[in-house]
């Protein structure tokens, strides 16, 4: 069985975070960009900490200060006439070599006073939360040099979680790391799964305030244009007539002050000969670990900590024989949304 989890493991998160990149916002569709400058090397000598550091004369801590202090504020000796005869100067004490820390800051547009969610190679690693202009900035140190996957999740203000925005990162020793213009794809919710040709599909969601909207439709090239209000929520009422039967994808994407997000991932739906109204929520997959209604990399790497460890939790344990094994993840690719 050891051996079965060292083969199938890798290869289930293989397979499945690279369907989650693909599903996932990339460069090619965003205009985020990485710069890497060297971090700020130790401070110079800090004149009152008692130590006599390199260029200071004298350093008598609180004792510094204007006669009759003999060590001045700025650690020179005073003449404080009177004959005043400085002590022999000492020798700067050497000081352990300080590295300068690595850090990686984010700065980027998700949704108005959303909650945006930072994960590491798949794992929550920090939420934060954007301003009523959608911004958000997050800084972070790095204790350990590596390549590492960032992916960033808006949830709006009915819960709907966005499309992963997913950027590799390669962070050296000493650095400062820092991604600017991360632009998270509008949520995106429809009313039906099947809508009866010549009826209206409700398209709704949330991203930046006071925006233009693209709603594209893929399958049969249809590109209209809505705009959100002052809270970033946007809705539009689209007209299937003259639609061809059978799968169509809806793709959102949103322009904001002069900056263009990347399209949402691709919303799926049909035109058929009934309406089929949308699952409510509560009624989602059970392979939906988190609740937003969606089997994606997030469920993955909750189900991913319970492969193989005994006594799992029954909701984690889909075929209810007792463990997480290779047949639970067949469960839940089969109900994979990305």
């Amino acid at each position: 069985m050891e051996n079965h989890k060292k083969i199938y493991l890798p290869l289930i998160f293989s397979l499945l975070f690279c369907l989650g990149l693909v599903l996932a916002a990339s460069a090619e569709n965003s205009n985020f960009s990485i710069q890497i400058l060297p971090a700020s090397t130790s401070p110079g000598p800090v004149c009152g900490n008692g130590i006599i550091e390199a260029g200071e004369a004298c350093d008598n801590g609180a004792g510094n200060g204007s006669c009759p202090a003999g060590c001045s504020a700025g650690c020179g000796y005073n003449s404080c006439g009177g004959g005043y005869n400085p002590p022999p100067s000492q020798p700067p004490q050497p000081q352990p070599p300080q590295q300068p820390e690595t850090k990686i800051s984010f700065t980027g547009i998700a949704y108005y006073l959303s909650q945006v969610e930072i994960l590491r190679d798949g794992v929550l690693v920090s939420t934060t939360q954007a301003g009523t202009d959608a911004r958000f900035t997050y800084n972070f140190d790095v204790s350990t040099p590596g390549t590492y996957m960032y992916t960033f999740i808006a949830i709006d203000d009915k819960g709907v979680r966005s499309t992963l925005f997913t950027i590799p990162v390669t962070i050296g020793k000493s650095v400062i790391v820092q991604i600017s213009n991360v632009f998270i794809a509008p949520s995106v919710v429809l009313d039906k799964i099947q809508v009866l040709e010549g009826d209206r599909l409700q398209i709704s969601g949330q991203t930046t305030p006071d925006s233009d909207v693209e709603i594209y439709i893929s399958s049969q090239e249809i590109v209209v244009h809505t705009r959100t209000d002052s809270s970033g929520h946007y809705s539009y009422s689209f007209n299937t007539i003259g639609m061809d039967e059978g799968e169509h994808f809806v793709q959102i994407r949103v322009t904001y002050q002069g900056e263009t997000s990347s399209y949402s991932e691709k919303i799926r739906f049909f035109v058929g000969n009934k309406n089929i109204l949308q699952q409510p929520q509560g009624t989602c997959s059970k392979s939906d670990l988190n609740g937003d209604c969606r089997v994606n990399l997030t469920d993955f790497s909750i189900e991913a900590y319970w492969f193989e460890k005994s006594n799992p939790p029954a909701k984690y344990d889909f075929n209810n024989d007792g463990q997480v094994d290779i047949s639970d993840f067949s469960i839940m690719a089969y109900y994979w949304t990305g």
